[in-house]
């Protein structure tokens, strides 16, 4: 047996079928998949002596195949730096930056030469807002400067996010990229998956949610349309992935159409506001939506508690099909942790 295949992992029965990088983002080896991820960019993961890549992530393991994990790899260490690393160890930051989400080095989930996503901080504008505070830093300011310090080239925007939302936004790194998957978009074939925290739940476990959504002329903000009024369509699926004994639901919602601020209107609509959003409280009755367990949840540039967890898109030249994952934020987590605490806390207090 050759030194490679000791250091592997034979692919048994109950791994066969599973994607390779959920299979290695699993606690017992590189319990993440933003990890697993990295480590097959830097070419640290092979099956039966054939390294993989970033593009692999999707393959299918087949019992009988050995995995090697390479960390300590000659040659795959931090020293070859991308655009990934570059953004780790320069930030993107502006010198003036304050607030939630300045200072934060960006997250590179996937680069190609077509194009770029990036896992967003809250509290980040994802690009300029004409007049707007703060348009001086955003993610396509930070990530065109690491590209280019002169700013001689440029990225344009395919898919953004909210401010106040964390999570995958997409850029296409010249025009021909751009059209193509801005067609993508516009015939919602990508796949647009995120997680929420919310004050409420559905009463159902799993469904899909339709509505008529407007924006009042010279506004932002969305609404329900009004009886006679066209308005547009709306619809997402959701399922309930965690319920709180205090009422308060952990939610996965996947996007059909993907209109302004659509997560946030068609929670609050049905009486779940997502926790941390104020602008839509008056549509579930004016009812408190900022975390009562932590007085600062939501005050830092209108943090919602939403985070875009997975986008999946047709990569404009290869035409294979990429997902990229922006791992849950340590936030969110933390606020899921007190309402599981507090709840609990209440239980005990409650049969004393």
């Amino acid at each position: 047996m050759s030194e490679s295949e000791r250091d592997s992992t034979p692919i048994d029965d109950s791994a066969a079928g599973e994607r390779l990088d959920r299979w290695l983002a699993a606690p017992e080896r590189l319990g993440s998949r933003k990890r697993a991820a990295d480590a097959l960019a830097r070419g640290k993961i092979s099956i039966d002596g054939t390294e993989l890549g970033v593009r692999d992530g999707g393959r299918i393991l087949v019992a009988g195949e050995r995995v090697r994990i390479w960390i300590d790899r000659p040659g795959s260490g931090k020293g070859n730096k991308g655009l990934a690393e570059r953004a780790r160890t320069r930030g993107g930051a502006s010198a003036r930056g304050r607030g939630r989400g300045r200072g934060a080095p960006l997250s590179i989930l996937h680069e190609d030469a077509d194009c770029l996503a990036v896992d967003k901080p809250a509290g980040l504008l994802t690009v300029p807002r004409p007049g707007g505070e703060d348009s001086d830093d955003t993610v396509l300011a930070r990530l065109e400067a690491l590209i280019d310090p002169a700013r001689r080239r440029r990225l344009f925007v395919v898919h953004r996010i909210d401010r106040g939302t964390s999570g995958v936004v997409l850029f296409a790194r010249h025009r021909k990229a751009s059209k193509i998957l801005s067609e993508q978009f516009r015939a919602r074939s990508p796949l647009r998956r995120y997680r929420a925290l919310a004050a409420g739940a559905p009463g159902e476990e799993s469904g899909t949610w339709e509505d008529r959504l407007s924006v009042p002329t010279g506004d932002r903000v969305v609404r329900p349309a009004h009886a006679g009024e066209e308005g547009s369509r709306a619809a997402c699926r959701f399922r309930v992935v965690e319920r709180f004994p205090g009422g308060a639901s952990l939610l996965e919602i996947e996007l059909e159409t993907g209109k302004r601020n659509q997560i946030r209107v068609q929670c609050a609509m049905r009486g779940f506001p997502l926790i941390g959003d104020a602008l839509y409280a008056d549509l579930a009755g004016g009812r408190a939506v900022i975390d009562p367990l932590d007085p600062d949840h939501g005050r830092a540039r209108g943090r919602v508690a939403l985070h875009a967890a997975l986008l999946g898109f047709v990569q404009p030249t290869s035409r294979e099909t990429i997902e990229c994952a922006a791992p849950w934020p340590r936030d969110l987590e933390a606020l899921a942790t007190r309402l599981r605490s507090a709840s609990a806390s209440s239980g005990k207090e409650s049969s004393a």
